[in-house]
């Protein structure tokens, strides 16, 4: 996990996640009940922690999950209230990640809220 900070613009790299964002790592479906949802992950905590100064707040925040397979019913609700929080400080959120995340991002509809760029560079552009 790596932060690069500058003061409108902050890129957070999650790495490769959990065991559950490798390919076949986690194998519910959407819409499965599930009887206990998945500990935090240490990127959320990573990012969590980042965030917690109520006045260092990025204009941008771009969080690159590319080298993630896919992300966890568990990722997504997170980066829903990461970008809730932040768009409500007038921030905005973006991801970088694989054409597989930006599917799942899709199908959800919160391309909407959080665009899915192929990389770093298209995100800052973007």
């Amino acid at each position: 996990m790596d932060l690069e900070r500058d003061p409108d613009v902050w890129v957070f790299r999650a790495g490769p996640g959990e065991p559950a964002n490798a390919a076949g790592g986690d194998l519910r479906d959407l819409g499965d009940e599930v009887a206990a949802p998945l500990p935090p992950s240490r990127w959320h905590r990573a990012l969590e922690d980042a965030l917690a100064s109520p006045t260092a707040v990025p204009r941008h925040l771009v969080v690159d999950v590319s080298a993630m397979h896919a992300l966890t019913v568990e990722d997504l609700g997170f980066l829903v209230r990461v970008g809730d929080r932040l768009a409500a400080r007038g921030a905005r959120t973006s991801l970088v990640g694989t054409p597989r995340v930006a599917r799942q991002v899709a199908v959800l509809g919160l391309d909407a809220r959080w665009p899915v760029h192929a990389s770093v560079q298209d995100a800052l552009r973007g």
